[in-house]
Formats: C-alpha cells, sequence, structure tokens
C-alpha cells in the first residue's frame, strides 16, 4: 500500500492534492478503503489534504450507468481512437488538428480520444 501511495503523491508537492479526476480498479472494496486512508494519513503527515480518486473494482468496467452506453463501450471506443491517433501521421489533416503539440504522446492521444468520443455522442 505504501509504494501505491508514495507513486500516487509523487507528482505533487503541495499541500492540496487534487486525485479525484481519476477511477482507481482494485481488487476489493476493503482494498479501497485502505489505499483512501494511506493517503489521508500520508497527506496529513505533510500538514495538508486531497481530494481522493474514485476508487471501484473491475466489475464496474462491465456495469453501464443510466446511459445506455456501457462503460466498456466507451473505455473500447476511447481505445481504438487512441489506436487511431497514435498510428497516423496527423499532420496530413491539418484542418482536424490545426494546432498539434510539440509531441503527440499517449497522454495527449488519451485526452483526444476521450474528446472525439465525446463529440461522437453529442452528434
Amino acid at each position: 500500500m505504501s509504494s501505491a501511495t508514495e507513486w500516487l503523491l509523487a507528482d505533487s508537492d503541495e499541500r492540496l492534492v487534487d486525485l479525484s479526476d481519476r477511477l482507481l480498479l482494485l481488487p476489493t472494496q476493503q482494498a479501497g478503503r485502505r489505499l483512501r486512508e494511506a493517503l489521508a494519513t500520508a497527506m496529513a503527515k505533510r500538514g495538508g489534504g486531497l481530494f481522493p480518486p474514485r476508487v471501484a473494482t473491475p466489475a464496474v468496467m462491465l456495469a453501464g450507468d443510466e446511459a445506455d452506453d456501457s462503460i466498456a463501450e466507451a473505455l473500447a471506443c476511447q481505445w481504438h481512437w487512441v489506436s487511431v491517433l497514435q498510428g497516423e501521421a496527423l499532420g496530413r489533416y491539418s484542418s482536424l488538428f490545426p494546432r498539434l503539440p510539440s509531441v503527440v504522446d499517449f497522454n495527449w492521444c488519451r485526452q483526444m480520444a476521450r474528446s472525439l468520443h465525446e463529440l461522437r455522442g453529442t452528434l
């Protein structure tokens, strides 16, 4: 548990850490409670606080929400977009991507995949 806590808090030396945009898949709900407790303890030692990550068991990937689209379908769609974005010479599509970042890395592809998936839902 300590290595997971250290890894999650490694990028920040701030007194307030926001991990609320993360979803951690853990084997049991108890593991989630223990991780949140370890994160809170580590931040208390720093004299700070945190917005904890969302935690769930892998079963959440198969369950849908109120919408018809299940989480697994959304994840699969985004994964395919990431594959396409990583495999293409995006400079050829300047009207679609007018300002590409200097480095097109996995994180950029993942964020763009999420945007494209949301656009698909809007259309």
